[in-house]
């Protein structure tokens, strides 16, 4: 048999070693993902109990899920409706993903009175760089009870790029919105 020209060979090896490599990662992401998604969901989940904490406020009863048919505004990824004890109006807990930021997004989970005001706000994931959001940790978004987010308000914040705030307050003006038309 002939051998092959180096000039074939060479392309040949490494075409083969980049289709295992690829196979492989391709097979490590398969296997991690659902516990990675898993894992995202506790934290959405456990977003909502720390924020009640936080603002030192009691769930009365059961979340009831709002946009079960699917039609979720944008940036929302589920919201729920509840009551809060001591007071007989609905509160609104919101998942959300921002646009695109300085080079990725922020998921995030905000609370909302039945003023239609964001009283809480909790970084659940990240996928911003370094560069836009420091690390998520260092994300100070200024929103309590005594500090509310309104609509059309200014958003006190630092720890992230000038690329960041904007995608943020969108994505807060769209849970506004959103709570607004509910009832």
């Amino acid at each position: 048999m002939k051998k092959l020209p180096v000039y074939v060979k060479y392309p040949l090896v490494l075409g083969v070693v980049c289709l295992i490599c690829g196979g492989a990662l391709a097979g490590i992401y398969a296997w991690t993902n659902p516990i990675y998604q898993q894992h995202v969901a506790e934290k959405k989940t456990a977003a909502l109990g720390n924020l009640l904490i936080k603002d030192g406020l009691t769930q009365d009863g059961d979340l009831n899920a709002l946009f079960a048919d699917g039609g979720t505004p944008t940036y929302v990824t589920d919201a729920y409706s509840f009551k809060v004890t001591g007071n007989t109006s609905d509160y609104y807990y919101y998942n959300a993903e921002t646009a695109k930021g300085y080079e990725g997004t922020i998921t995030f989970g905000a609370l909302v009175d039945p003023s239609y005001s964001i009283i809480g706000f909790t970084i659940v994931d990240s996928d911003e760089s370094s560069i836009g959001l420091g690390v998520a940790q260092k994300l100070q978004v200024s929103i309590t009870v005594d500090n509310p987010y309104v609509s059309n308000g200014d958003l006190i914040m630092s720890g992230a790029s000038a690329k960041t705030k904007p995608v943020l307050v969108a994505a807060f003006e769209s849970i506004i919105a959103s709570a607004k038309t509910i009832n």
